[in-house]
């Protein structure tokens, strides 16, 4: 009989619900449910958390069903999860919502962000918890609620983030685990505590923000997903901020390893778990390389980001090709070739309106721009892999993929040749499942630890070397390409 992980995956625009064979890595069972990004005036961006929950729930029912009836037997032992990060749920002492979810992207908490800085100083907080008071920070958006909203305020017990507000739904222990904590940049990174002394300055106690926990420690059993029944009880751990699940998911999880990770979509992230407590921003300002604690005992996740990568390729498609289909993007890739001699150029930092497309005249066409889109944020991945060269002990000969870019074959071939780095993508693309899945067979005692976990459940299924010819056509290329974001941390 198969073993299954059950892996509830929340993403910033849908849920993936994944059951994951644990002894092979095997995705038997998917399903996904999309929920509403509400959009209330410019720059305030939420989310229901109540129809999020909905949304797994059905999910969840949908996968129980697909495995009762398959013709195979499984047994479902843990339940597993990947959060994205960066978001706020004020709730009430019965854990009922107070106000939607605010997303990574919200940046009500702007004035609260220039005085929190002032409170406490800005290179103390880089000293402590690695990252200064932004408008999109948790602490920023707390003291909004508290200044701004009174209604909300008088009645507010606590301030979730999506992890524990699903842990509660649960009536399980509202715990975070210490990567989601980190994202709420809240915490003090060497002691891994909460920073009190920023915690008295946002105006609340400690324990508004809930106890922390390891990312693979069993905080419960459960017979049920709210309406939903399993057939027996289940383990669960409360796994881990999804970029951190990615790394373990491509099977990225020792910094003696000669390989990094680079997970795509929307955002386009690159990283790897360094050996115990690092606080790269302070140490090289410069670097736009972050880090915080990791889901493994005694690491630090180290994570660069381009904010734009899937955006980016999604507008193009959407406003100016005219046609998203899987189609479109197959015929645009078959009729374009990349020689590194592409005369348009891209500034591909659309997030900030910093985007540009320069050097059209009128003989271009739309399969210009593609190419330079595409090579615009191939040199991005670029500039983020040299960045964790400068940070990760030993060399860096292969790059492990996940998420959407990586179907592209075209794309990761033309990846491998500009960066000369060997390219490894993952059979199965869910790399945040997949690592949440690692973290609850781990937690549940079905491996002894993650090596022997990654080992049986990360497989590789295509690689890709650099074409030493395209390679050197450009490497002496200058495409423009534009800053790293500073705020990278959401996903």
């Amino acid at each position: 009989m198969d073993r299954l992980v059950l892996v509830v995956d929340f993403g910033t625009s849908n849920v993936h619900i994944n059951a994951i064979n644990c002894d092979n890595g095997d995705i038997p069972f998917s399903v996904s449910r999309q929920y509403r990004m509400i959009c209330p005036k410019s720059g305030y961006v939420e989310l229901d958390p109540e129809e999020m929950w909905k949304k797994s729930e059905e999910g969840v029912y949908e996968i129980l069903k697909k495995i009762v009836n398959s013709s195979e037997k499984y047994s479902l032992e843990v339940l597993s999860f990947s959060f994205f990060g960066d978001n706020l749920i004020p709730v009430n002492c019965q854990g009922s919502a107070l106000h939607n979810l605010l997303q990574c992207f919200d940046i009500r908490g702007k004035k609260q962000a220039v005085e929190l800085n002032r409170i406490i100083g800005e290179e103390r907080l880089i000293k402590i918890t690695g990252d200064v008071c932004e408008s999109t920070s948790c602490s920023s958006k707390i003291r909004y609620f508290l200044e701004e909203r009174k209604d909300i305020a008088r009645n507010v017990d606590k301030f979730y983030n999506i992890q524990q507000y699903i842990l509660r739904k649960l009536k399980l222990p509202d715990v975070n685990d210490l990567t989601m904590a980190c994202t709420k940049r809240m915490v003090d990174l060497e002691k891994k505590i909460w920073f009190e002394p920023l915690v008295h300055a946002v105006g609340i106690k400690k324990e508004q923000l809930g106890e922390i926990v390891s990312s693979i420690k069993v905080i419960g059993e459960i017979k049920n997903y709210g309406q939903v029944f399993f057939p027996k009880a289940v383990k669960v751990v409360p796994g881990a901020h999804d970029c951190d699940c990615g790394w373990l998911g491509v099977g990225i999880f020792d910094e003696e390893q000669d390989a990094v990770g680079n997970i795509t979509g929307t955002f386009e992230h690159f990283g790897f778990l360094a050996d115990g407590y690092q606080n790269v921003y302070a140490d090289h300002p410069d670097w736009n390389l972050f880090s915080y604690r990791g889901p493994l005992n005694d690491t630090s996740v180290m994570l660069t980001a381009f904010d734009t990568s899937g955006a980016l390729l999604e507008w193009f498609m959407r406003e100016i090709y005219g046609d998203t289909s899987r189609k479109a993007y197959e015929k645009l890739w078959a009729t374009a070739t990349f020689q590194g001699n592409t005369p348009v150029k891209v500034v591909p930092d659309f997030s900030s309106s910093h985007g540009a497309i320069e050097g059209l005249n009128l003989g271009h066409t739309k399969i210009d721009i593609f190419k330079a889109i595409i090579e615009a944020l191939t040199f991005e991945s670029r500039k983020m892999l040299m960045i964790c060269e400068k940070a990760k002990k030993g060399r860096i000969h292969r790059v492990r993929m996940g998420g959407g870019h990586a179907k592209s074959s075209e794309w990761v071939q033309l990846r491998a040749d500009i960066t000369g780095k060997t390219y490894e993508c993952m059979e199965q693309l869910e790399v945040s499942s997949v690592g949440a899945a690692i973290l609850g067979a781990v937690g549940a005692g079905i491996y002894s630890d993650v090596k022997q976990a990654v080992e049986k459940m990360v497989k590789i299924q295509r690689v890709y070397t650099p074409n030493k010819e395209i390679y050197e056509k450009y490497n002496p290329c200058l495409l423009y390409t534009s800053p790293s974001p500073r705020d990278i941390s959401g996903s």
